[in-house]
Parts: C-alpha cells; structure tokens; sequence
C-alpha cells in the first residue's frame, strides 16, 4: 500500500500546526506571568476593606437592574 504525496503533505501540515500552538500558547503563558510568580495574595489588602465610590455605584445599578428583572 503506497502513501501518496497528498497524504504525507497533510500529515506535516498537520504536524506543524500543532507546532505552532504549541509554541504560541507557551509564550503566551511566559509572557502574561513575566518573571513574577503568582502567589494569589492581594497587594494591598488593606484598600479592600473600604469600597470606593466607584465600586459602590456599580453595586448599586447591579441591585437595581436584578429589582428589574423581577418584576
């Protein structure tokens, strides 16, 4: 059973597409921790026991549109 010059064509098309996405999701990964190491603390815990005025606007027209969707 001979292999024809399409079906080897396709099987390294196929190879380095895999390849290449490999290779992008790797540097995508590297470059979005950079050199820092994600330890899931806050930087500045302190500011999150206060609400600014932005954040309670928002609570706000998030309470007010789910009274909307009640009704």
């Amino acid at each position: 059973m001979a292999i024809g010059p399409e079906s080897i064509l396709s099987a390294i098309l196929v190879l380095t597409s895999a390849l290449l996405i490999w290779v992008i999701l790797r540097f995508r990964q590297r470059r979005s921790f950079g050199n820092q190491s994600y330890d899931g603390k806050a930087r500045e815990p302190a500011n999150l026991l206060e609400p600014d005025d932005a954040a309670l606007e928002q609570m706000s027209r998030l309470l007010d549109w789910d009274t909307e969707q009640e009704e």
